[in-house]
């Protein structure tokens, strides 16, 4: 018989993944993330299956383990629809940021767990580098573009023309705003010390405008 100490840990992970799944699908539905998280999904799913919780014959445990299943699948059918909607063009990723009131500037600035963990890191590596030169002239902004074909006000003007183009919002969205996000990804990449500089370019791929950054090693 399993203790009650593992059957709290694995009600505890059950949770957590279920968590984490669900972060995950709403950064794909807003975009923020490329492929839905079915693998994390079917990790889930085998966790669900094989958990000493299924043979579990106390009432309390059996009680809290049936209704952390039932909220997993309340949230998979909600999943489910919304995969169908979007690959059946019933909704979009716009309409669904708009119903979770994200404007367009709220969403280029929504940080997802695999962003943050990046941003600690990269935060810390520098912490550790004892104030190094940066190369970014003092304001945290400039250098976030290589070479002067990609200066940040081209650039800048690329994504708005870009996101007109295909009938995107663009209010909202400033240059500064702009500038702080290109850096702040640029600190991303370098903090990997294999990665000197990183450039910027913009690309609409499925009614999307994104700026995909492209390291230089």
């Amino acid at each position: 018989m399993a203790r009650d100490s593992d059957l709290e840990q694995e009600l505890a992970d059950i949770a957590a993944l279920t968590e984490r799944l669900r972060v995950h699908f709403n950064a794909y539905f807003l975009g923020l993330e490329k492929n839905a998280p079915m693998n994390l999904r079917d990790q889930l799913e085998r966790r669900i299956r094989t958990s000493i919780l299924n043979d579990e014959c106390k009432a309390f445990y059996k009680f809290r383990f049936q209704a952390a299943v039932s909220r997993y699948r309340t949230m998979s059918v909600y999943w489910d629809r919304i995969l169908r909607d979007l690959e059946t063009g019933r909704t979009s990723r716009a309409k669904l940021r708009a119903e979770k009131g994200y404007g367009a500037a709220a969403v280029e600035n929504i940080e997802t767990p695999r962003m943050r963990r990046i941003r600690e890191a990269a935060a810390k590596n520098a912490a550790g580098a004892d104030g190094g030169d940066g190369g970014d002239g003092g304001d945290g902004t400039a250098g976030t573009q290589s070479g002067p074909a990609h200066g940040r006000a081209s650039l800048y003007e690329q994504f708005i023309q870009a996101r007109q183009s295909v009938g995107l919002p663009t209010e909202g969205i400033t240059p500064e705003g702009f500038a702080r996000t290109l850096a702040k990804q640029k600190q991303i990449h370098t903090a990997n010390p294999e990665i000197r500089d990183v450039e910027f370019s913009v690309k609409v791929k499925e009614g999307r405008v994104v700026v995909v950054a492209r390291p230089v090693k």
